[in-house]
């Protein structure tokens, strides 16, 4: 469980949504030793980033790098958890965001995203992100489930880290075919758990 006076940003959120103090999240698994990693998570809601990256913190021992579109920047409340969390948040704009992200692996920073992009109840087309930093950077991708409570607008109750997918697996393979191995590999660890 996470709910230290650390996550007060995360309180706030509970609070704003009308949730009470009475919220927890359940984090399960480990992580590998090999830093840094590459945490790829399902996108249940549009403010589930500020649930994972506690979670992640606790395990990890800091926040990962986090991958935001400008649109972020709009929302008050989701800026404020910015500011408290100190989240080193990438802002992209234009271009390829893999750039960044790959700038914050080879300086030893973990990095978060989602490969949806976009927020989805159920799980929705994967972009490649996560599966090209890999194997370009050879740093493990785990896969990450949020599983959220529609009774309280879709708070996310508990966070899996699962088994990670190693990018050695596909280093036989052409770079393309490599990329599409990794980007199935997740998805498939994301959908064998997924509740029915």
């Amino acid at each position: 469980m996470f709910d230290s006076a650390e996550f007060l940003a995360l309180r706030v959120l509970t609070s704003v949504l009308g949730c009470g103090i009475g919220w927890s999240c359940e984090v399960c698994g480990e992580l590998p030793a090999t830093r840094p990693l590459i945490f790829a998570a399902n996108h249940p809601t549009d403010y589930d980033a500020w649930f994972a990256l506690p979670a992640i913190r606790q395990r990890l021992g800091e926040w990962p790098a986090l991958l935001a579109w400008p649109g972020l920047r709009k929302l008050p409340v989701l800026r404020k958890l910015e500011h408290f969390s100190r989240c080193p948040a990438i802002v992209v704009d234009h271009g390829n965001p893999v750039w960044p992200l790959a700038a914050k692996l080879k300086q030893g920073r973990s990095v978060y995203l989602t490969p949806e992009g976009a927020s989805n109840s159920r799980l929705g087309a994967f972009h490649a992100g996560a599966a090209l930093l890999s194997m370009r950077s050879g740093a493990l991708i785990v896969p990450c489930r949020m599983d959220v409570d529609p009774g309280r607008f879709g708070l996310v109750r508990s966070f899996h880290f699962q088994e990670p997918v190693d990018p050695r697996e596909a280093s036989h393979l052409p770079f393309r075919e490599g990329v599409a191995h990794l980007l199935a590999r997740l998805r498939d660890s994301l959908v064998s758990t997924m509740p029915a």
